[in-house]
């Protein structure tokens, strides 16, 4: 058929040349196919929608009607990892006895490896939930949490050491970051927008468990104390 095929150079010398820049052109190219088209703070509503509904479809594909959100410090190591830690800092101070910021790191790193208690707290309590769902599907609970290290990781590492699924919903941040290795590869998820994360947090969750954590685990929990005060049915978000 006549479109099946260029306009001929026999017709017109430069018609294969204007052709080819048309199917170049941005304006060309298929509507969901044109990242900057998508980018324009027009499209937001747009953007808002794929971010809802990518995890939203997997999630559903993956079975997943009840879940258990977890909070807390991403800066909890591992009690192993904080004894490192410590052992570190003490070495540093006792090579520079009188230097302030050795000082200042000694003190953290001893708080750090105080609190480390946590992370295993967090890891048995994801195994605990991880559990009940293997052994009876109407006790099926997914752990969920932000995807990140710390007392995120623990849970995380506590249900997939049981060998239930795990969830983790991570945000696009302008630094690099990665995901913790104990998510469930298919529900690892990377929202553009804080407010679809929190809807996807809530939306599933039948608890919520805070441990520990600064400031992004108090916006999370206090948000969660609020709905639940207006009252507002987490079902309903």
């Amino acid at each position: 058929m006549p479109w099946h095929r260029p306009k001929s150079v026999d017709d017109d010398l430069k018609g294969p040349q204007r052709v080819q820049r048309l199917l170049e052109s941005a304006s060309y190219r298929l509507a969901d196919e044109d990242a900057a088209f998508l980018a324009q703070p027009e499209m937001r509503g747009v953007r808002l929608q794929l971010d809802f509904w990518k995890a939203e479809d997997l999630l559903q594909a993956h079975g997943v009607e009840r879940t258990v959100v977890v909070f807390g410090s991403t800066r909890i190591p591992e009690p192993a990892e904080a004894r490192r830690r410590l052992e570190a800092a003490r070495l540093t101070l006792a090579s520079s006895p009188e230097d302030a910021n050795a000082k200042r790191a000694l003190r953290i790193a001893e708080r750090v490896h105080d609190n480390s208690r946590y992370y295993d707290a967090a890891r048995a309590f994801g195994r605990i939930v991880g559990q009940a769902g293997t052994l009876d599907h109407a006790l099926r609970f997914v752990i969920m949490t932000g995807g990140r290290p710390g007392i995120m990781e623990a849970a995380n590492r506590g249900a997939f050491n049981a060998n239930a699924e795990t969830a983790g919903l991570n945000i696009a941040l302008p630094h690099p970051q990665f995901p913790n290795p104990y998510i469930t590869p298919e529900l690892c998820f990377r929202f553009h927008y804080f407010a679809m994360r929190k809807l996807h947090f809530l939306q599933r969750a039948r608890a919520l468990v805070a441990f520990p954590g600064g400031y992004g685990t108090m916006d999370e929990l206090f948000e969660t104390l609020a709905l639940g005060e207006t009252p507002r049915s987490f079902r309903s978000l």
